[in-house]
């Protein structure tokens, strides 16, 4: 697992040769994939602003989204993080009595997110298409006055919650990595080269008049862009706004007209002249951050973004990732960031298990800037199967850019911005598929040398002194600012109807639903008739793991499967003359494996292809080697020394006992690997790999008819050659709940404490109760409210539950900052304390519309049909339980959450991962006496 999730953005690309089952012949090449399936249009307004939608099949799923032309490059000198800082006031933005929008919007089940780049900032909200109307006058409000309501009271508890997520994502998601590496790309003095959050510094010396300074110059029509996706009459779409928003956001002056303007014409032209900037270090920077594994990262600039210069970027991104590879040997993630001012071409590279860190750290710039240079491969070919990867790609973004789980809507709403062209998949396809191998050779030529590429080495932290220049200041005894008032969600009071909870729209996909068994006995159920071009398809394998053993077995069957690991671009099949969108193995929360496959759904024969191939590779490798045995080893070593393994693999031993966690590789796994033969290995893979206990979920915009032809042809006779049964050993009884227990996990250096709580819930453990996703639901909204909205003592508090390990679990976790972690300690138990006592029926009734709310919507998407499919697979719910679903939800009172909490309140296990000395002291504000650590 990578340090740098959030940065891994694109698979490995390498040579293979294309494999073919005997007997048959793979799919023909695509001559790229098909673009369309939408329709967008554009409208312009006399102010400036524009107004973009796109109409797709979603389900009932609508988005809309605002783009603001200003980032944190747009921040004056000492005022850096102001921009992220504003996009977290728009959120707390009061509009028609509503005290919040944030806060009203999440109390009724919509899905929120914001983004802030260095050119841009992003919102988004996603909700029912009955709401679009409700949604676009919201957004039209808080386009006009983004910051209506606010005080310096409600200003500064935000402001402490932006430089909690600013610790959070340096401490412990590695930012400080990035933003080292962009001071090194760019001069001191570039607008790019200071740090995207800020610093302590510049955000205590922040003001609400300097937001409000910020807004008034950037926040106007003109520098704006609204869009809508989703099932919406584009004909209608610009009287939609212009009933819906105030004048003043869409008249060129005071009493002017709203009517409709032309737009200009958009351009993609590219710049006349650049002039790279030149970086201000060339020599590899060393930081040190709390990430679980070393990481390399390298940069070069290139030409500004959002023309048909950063089509050729993307394309060599890819071809830099594939030139690294072959030189280093190592897995290696290259892409590119559009930039108006001089875009980014970043590659991370993991380093765990990689002896000569500093060596392959330097080693990537040499590699990468050696494109076009290596006589031994075949450039035409590479760079063809490149661009229709990459158009492909635009494709199966275009089709999810919906998904309120997406990221891809931000990267798709900011193009469409500076571009003026709303056809955003058509558009990239377009450009990506026009450069030449000669063009791109040029172009590449220019920019990508060892002497404009900087590297940085991410390393993890150690007792070395950070720099003082940009640590927090010490704990005061000062208190907090005061609590703004709290912010009731304005929602109905009375209790739901059962119709009011029947939203979930899983009807109509569930009515197209086709279940059948092949003739070697494999289940199948198919989605057909999703939105736009894609198609999913996910194999679930039976995977039980209830001992021990059977962890060892599972583990060390694992290389068998490893091919489906990561992006399926990898070393077996890049060479494939198909695209296929994303591949990847995973763990069920039943515990069975779940390989899956998506991308477009021209090429549904090749996807089916790939299962196959996978599954007969699988097959073939028999040899546990003993390189596999002591990697397994050593990252048993590595895991024991990191707190946050420990940590929750303490308190699931406290609260579930000797099971084996999913993927938790610990020393006694470890250890019972080097004892299993290769024929122990292979029979256990044979014994997973049985069709007739496997089912083939497929969902897209495919026709059953064409997804049975496929999957008869290239798995319909599969058959492994020995069939072995596969008995799950009878797992130890669960341990007595425990009387509540504190742990502290030393983590010298840290500015934050990690705190996390896990108890054991009462009611069935094969599957989650409305009851008890109604408690974990409350309680994520109650610590998001008293920890975040009104005192600011964390960025991102969670709960949730989960049915893991014979037992069903209630978790929460908060990362405070060191002088906070003790209050938020306190509310953390004090939620639990009310759910105990038992809910009052108002906040029931909230809860449960918002929690149907975000059912509706998550069933209402591709991924999510197909999870529920793939859930009925295992046998943890059926169609008809999900249809009784509302109706269980409308049963739930406060007396039955309060029934499910006899096992949690007051035998929680907590464990804080801090500085010691600074742990203990928060904990005795909270009341807790914690035993030694373990």
């Amino acid at each position: 697992m990578s340090a740098l999730p959030m940065l891994l953005a694109s698979g490995l690309i390498a040579h293979a040769e294309p494999w073919e089952p005997e007997g048959r012949t793979p799919p023909a090449p695509a001559t790229g994939p098909v673009v369309g399936g939408t329709s967008t249009s554009r409208t312009c307004f006399p102010s400036g602003l524009s107004v973009y939608g796109e109409r797709v099949r979603t389900g009932g799923v609508v988005l809309v989204g605002s783009v603001i032309g200003a980032g944190s490059a747009d921040e004056a000198a000492g005022q850096e993080g102001l921009a992220h800082l504003v996009e977290h006031l728009w959120f707390r933005s009061d509009h028609a009595g509503a005290a919040g929008l944030f806060v009203q919007q999440r109390a009724e089940g919509l899905w929120l997110n914001a983004q802030t780049t260095r050119d841009h900032t992003t919102y988004l909200v996603g909700g029912p298409v009955e709401r679009v109307e409700e949604l676009l006058r919201r957004e039209g409000a808080r386009l006009a006055a983004p910051l209506r309501g606010l005080d310096e009271a409600a200003f500064a508890v935000e402001r402490a919650v932006v430089q909690n997520e600013r610790l959070q994502g340096h401490e412990q998601d590695g930012q400080v990595a990035i933003d080292e590496l962009m001071a090194a790309l760019y001069p001191p003095d570039h607008p790019y080269a200071h740090p995207l959050a800020g610093t302590v510094h510049s955000l205590d010396s922040l003001h609400l008049s300097d937001a409000q300074a910020f807004t008034a110059a950037h926040y106007r029509p003109a520098n704006a862009s609204v869009h809508v996706v989703g099932e919406v009459a584009l004909g209608s779409l610009g009287r939609l706004v212009q009933a819906t928003f105030p004048p003043e956001l869409l008249a060129g002056g005071p009493g002017g007209s709203t009517d409709p303007v032309s737009c200009p014409e958009p351009s993609l032209a590219a710049p006349s002249a650049w002039e790279p900037p030149t970086p201000a270090r060339v020599d590899p920077q060393v930081v040190r951050a709390h990430v679980s594994s070393p990481v390399a990262l390298a940069a070069w600039t290139l030409p500004p973004g959002f023309t048909a210069t950063s089509a050729m970027g993307h394309s060599v991104a890819s071809i830099v990732e594939f030139t690294i590879y072959e030189d280093l040997g190592h897995d290696v993630d290259c892409w590119l960031w559009d930039q108006r001012q001089g875009s980014a071409l970043i590659c991370a590279l993991d380093l765990e298990g990689v002896m000569s860190k500093r060596q392959v750290a330097a080693s990537m710039v040499k590699a990468g800037s050696r494109v076009w240079k290596d006589p031994r491969y075949d450039w035409d070919r590479t760079y063809q199967n490149m661009r229709w990867i990459l158009a492909a790609d635009f494709v199966d973004q275009g089709d999810q850019r919906w998904s309120a789980a997406s990221g891809i809507s931000f990267q798709r709403m900011a193009w469409i911005h500076a571009t003026g062209k709303p056809d955003y998949v058509g558009s990239l396809y377009g450009l990506i598929a026009t450069p030449t191998l000669h063009q791109a050779q040029e172009y590449t030529g220019a920019w990508l040398r060892r002497e404009r590429g900087v590297s940085v080495l991410v390393l993890p932290y150690d007792k070395d002194p950070e720099d003082p220049a940009d640590a927090p200041p010490a704990p005061s005894a000062a208190p907090l600012p005061p609590p703004v008032a709290p912010l009731a969600p304005t929602v109905p009071q009375g209790p739901p109807t059962t119709a009011e909870l029947a939203l979930l729209a899983a009807q109509p996909a569930a009515s197209l639903r086709v279940s059948q068994r092949l003739a070697n006995q494999l289940g199948m159920v198919i989605l057909p008739g999703q939105a736009g071009n894609q198609v999913r398809i996910e194999l679930v394998l039976p995977f039980p793991s209830g001992t021990r053993r059977e962890a060892v077995l599972a583990l060390a069957s694992t290389p068998r499967l490893s091919t489906f690991e990561g992006d399926l671009h990898g070393r077996p099949f890049s060479r494939a003359p198909w695209y296929v969108g994303g591949g990847w193995i995973d763990l069920t929360r039943r515990g069975s494996h779940a390989v899956g496959v998506s991308g477009a759904n021209t090429e549904l024969e090749g996807l089916m292809y790939l299962v196959r191939r996978r599954l007969e590779q699988s097959a073939m490798i028999t040899n546990l080697t003993s390189s596999f045995r002591g990697a397994i080893r050593e990252a048993a070593r590595q895991r024991a020394l990191n707190p946050q393994v420990l940590a929750d693999r303490l308190r699931w031993q406290r609260l579930v006992g000797e099971r084996p966690r999913p993927g938790d590789i610990d020393q006694a796994v470890a250890e019972g690997v080097a004892g299993v033969s290769d024929m122990d290995a292979r029979r256990w893979l044979y014994a997973l790999l049985q069709p007739q206990h496997a089912t083939l979920v497929v969902t897209g915009a495919v026709s059953p008819e064409r997804v049975q032809a496929a999957a008869a042809r290239w798995l319909g006779d599969w058959r492994p050659e020995e069939a072995v049964r596969l008995v799950a050993d009878s797992p130890p009884p669960l341990p007595a709940v425990p009387d509540r227990q504190a742990h502290v996990w030393d983590q010298p250096g840290t500015h934050q404490h990690r705190i996390e709580l896990s108890c054991r819930l009462a009611g069935a453990a094969s599957t989650l109760s409305p009851a008890q996703e109604l408690a974990g639901y409350w309680l994520d909204e109650h610590l998001f409210r008293r920890v975040r909205v009104e005192r600011g003592l964390s960025y991102t508090p969670a709960a949730w539950v989960e049915a893991a390990g014979g037992t069903v679990l209630l978790h929460a976790s908060i990362l405070a900052d060191e002088r906070s972690s003790g209050q938020a300690i306190g509310l953390l138990l004090e939620g639990l304390q009310r759910l105990g006592e038992g809910l009052p029926p108002t906040e029931v009734h909230a809860a449960q519309r918002a929690l149907a709310t975000l059912r509706r919507q998550e069933l209402r998407t591709a991924a999510g049909l197909a999870s529920l499919a793939a859930a009925e697979a295992e046998g943890r719910t059926t169609w008809q339980e999900v249809q009784d679903w509302p109706a269980r939800l409308a049963e739930v009172d406060g007396a039955a959450v309060a029934e499910l909490m006899r096992w949690c309140h007051g035998h929680e296990v907590i464990t804080v991962i801090g500085e010691q000395a600074a742990v203990q002291a928060q904990l005795d504000l909270a009341g807790l006496s914690p035993p030694p650590a373990p």
